[in-house]
């Protein structure tokens, strides 16, 4: 089996947006959301720099990067079976950003960088940083 099946497979053959950039400022509080079938609170994000993690599933893509405060464990804040929101966000330092998603599976604990092989959104803050 090649991995792109397998990468299909376990994201539930869920239809991803392509090409979503945001821009958000410093130290503000931003929410986001994903809409897709058969969500659950077993899949996770992880917010990494793109000058350290150029694209998801890479090395360290598991790890949300420090530059960013209030996402946890990477857990939705609220949600159901078609929706997942993410609440409370904020990034510290400027850059460029990826949101890395992990559909979480019965076998799996998303804790591995090539579980978090599927990019949300990118999104960048502009400013000086701390």
């Amino acid at each position: 089996t090649d991995d792109r099946d397998l990468l299909l497979w376990d994201l539930r053959g869920f239809d991803f947006p392509h090409g979503v950039s945001k821009q958000y400022n410093l130290r503000a509080k931003f929410n986001f959301s994903l809409q897709a079938a058969s969500l659950g609170d077993k899949d996770r994000v992880s917010i990494v720099l793109t000058d350290a993690v150029p694209m998801c599933g890479g090395p360290t893509s598991a790890e949300t990067t420090f530059s960013l405060q209030g996402l946890g464990d990477g857990r939705r804040t609220k949600g159901n079976v078609t929706l997942s929101v993410w609440e409370g966000a904020a990034v510290v330092d400027p850059g460029k950003y990826l949101v890395c998603f992990c559909g979480g599976r019965p076998s799996a604990c998303c804790n591995s960088d090539a579980d978090f092989a599927t990019k949300l959104q990118s999104f960048s803050a502009a400013g000086a940083g701390r």
